[in-house]
């Protein structure tokens, strides 16, 4: 397991009086990425939160090195595996589910993950699943078949708590980001789920002590067509909005933390 390093905060506290580039122990932030498609994605034109976040950083003369546990369709379920097998001790962390995890679908229960690397067996046990769902879902089945969300708010707000303790155990000291699942478009019904999933981040944000970052609040103003490069995916130029709310706030962090030790 890597070494505990400085709190950020403590560690970037030089660069708040002057020029001075961040320090810590490898002379870099390390930063620790949780989440769905909009955190890591295969798309080129496709903008994601460590990216944004990485450029605003380089913005304010603070270095990364950033490890990206997130996976395209996955929930807070995959999440918490990845981080488990392949976290490390890092300075922050970045972390949003919800887009998956409170997709109402038939059969709830019946769900194959996301795992990475993929094998052949899962993805056509996958194809196999799906299409019975979308028969499941045709009349007369549908009236009787049950539906639900992927993963259900207790398991939900369980993940994200686990995530939240194995980050701490790692550094006691992390400074620790959800950001808000944002909205997508033309989908009235999805976009209620996830302002309830958001709302459970939210409280699971100020229950736990770490920050929260209303992604929507950081995107107002900014038309559709240039938040997302489809109705889902976020564009670079959203992704680097939310990343300056997070930077903002880990200086604004900063600020008050060397005003208090002065």
């Amino acid at each position: 397991m890597a070494s505990i390093p400085q709190n950020p905060l403590t560690a970037c506290r030089s660069q708040l009086s002057g020029n001075a580039a961040c320090s810590t122990n490898s002379n870099l932030l390390r930063l620790i990425a949780l989440g769905d498609c909009n955190t890591n994605s295969s798309d080129l034109n496709q903008g994601t939160l460590p990216a944004g976040v990485a450029e605003a950083f380089r913005d304010r003369n603070l270095n990364l090195a950033v490890t990206n546990l997130g996976a395209g369709m996955t929930t807070s379920r995959e999440g918490l595996k990845y981080l488990h097998d392949r976290g490390h001790a890092a300075d922050f962390a970045i972390l949003n589910f919800g887009l998956v995890d409170c997709w109402t679908t038939t059969i709830p229960g019946a769900y194959i993950p996301y795992f990475y690397p993929e094998s052949k067996t899962r993805k056509l046990s996958r194809k196999v699943l799906k299409s019975v769902k979308r028969y499941f879902r045709m009349w007369p089945f549908k009236n009787f078949v049950p539906m639900g969300y992927v993963i259900k708010p207790a398991e939900y707000q369980k993940n994200i708590r686990a995530m939240i303790a194995k980050l701490r155990q790692w550094n006691p000291q992390i400074s620790i980001y959800l950001w808000g699942t944002v909205p997508v478009v033309g989908n009235a019904k999805r976009n209620e789920s996830i302002a309830e999933y958001n709302t459970l981040l939210l409280q699971i944000a100020q229950q736990e002590s770490v920050t929260y970052i209303d992604s929507t609040n950081a995107l107002s103003g900014l038309p559709a067509a240039e938040t997302f490069v489809d109705d889902v995916h976020l564009s670079p130029k959203a992704a680097r909005l939310i990343g300056e709310q997070i930077s903002d706030t880990f200086l604004r962090q900063s600020h008050n933390l060397a005003a208090e030790a002065a």
